[in-house]
């Protein structure tokens, strides 16, 4: 339907696109683009993200891993902040942004490519193994394609980006579920998990897992990884961070 803009039903959109094996019909390449959006743009999300018109989440899923490994109380516990661009292509408030974001997906990832999900996020404690294919697409655009993350400055962490892909969002239900089996050897090295995964990452996960790449964030690039690839953050405490900012968008293409 032509600028059918609409959420897909949640039972709908999660019976074709997470509880079938539709995710095997097509990979979406891992990309990097440098200097996606300038210094001038992400001015304007940013000003965007702070202005009366976002909706706002609170997130506090990691919550009970920060309690055991850390002590912190979950009442006071922030997993993210998000700044949600709710009603992104219809919104007037938003029209700007969407001049700005829509011409760029287009000439870089092709025509008939939408952000069906995009907002400003603000970690404030790394995210664990997780996809992002669980998110119901627009009708305009219902195929999971890509997540894209754009840092607001430089960051000496990474997004790492496995090669497993699936509908489930926590990969220990695709190793259940699917009946995977480990790998007789860890995707990293002991350096490397002590330095970016300790110890929030469970290392057992790394024998299911290969990886595919790495992204370090930096101002202004554009990290485009599969939607139903399983991604972390590094342990950015270890880095010295204590938080970091992104433009983040989910994407979908049309069938």
């Amino acid at each position: 339907m032509e600028n059918d803009f609409s959420r897909i039903k949640k039972t709908e959109y999660t019976q074709k696109f997470i509880e079938s094996d539709y995710y095997k019909n097509d990979i979406f390449e891992s990309k990097v683009y440098e200097n996606f959006l300038t210094d001038a743009e992400l001015d304007v999300f940013d000003e965007a993200a702070r202005s009366d018109y976002v909706f706002y989440v609170h997130d506090t899923s990691m919550g009970p891993v920060s309690n055991r490994l850390f002590g912190e109380d979950p009442e006071s516990h922030t997993t993210a902040n998000y700044y949600i661009f709710e009603n992104f292509y219809s919104k007037p408030e938003w029209s700007k942004l969407v001049d700005i974001i829509q011409p760029k997906l287009e000439s870089t990832f092709g025509e008939g490519i939408y952000a069906s999900h995009i907002h400003v996020l603000e970690s404030c404690f790394p995210y664990g193994l997780h996809n992002d294919a669980e998110q119901p697409n627009m009708n305009i655009a219902p195929k999971p394609a890509w997540t894209l993350i754009i840092p607001f400055d430089d960051y000496p962490s990474k997004t790492y980006v496995f090669n497993e892909r699936c509908g489930y969002k926590d990969p220990w239900s695709w190793i259940h579920n699917e009946n995977i089996q480990p790998n007789e050897t860890y995707c990293v090295s002991d350096e490397t998990y002590e330095k970016d995964f300790v110890p929030i990452t469970d290392k057992e996960l790394m024998k299911y897992l290969t990886v595919e790449s790495t992204f370090t964030w930096k101002r202004g690039s554009c990290f485009a990884a599969d939607r139903y690839r399983y991604h972390c953050s590094d342990n950015y405490y270890n880095h010295g961070i204590q938080k970091k900012r992104a433009i983040i968008m989910w994407t979908s293409v049309k069938e």
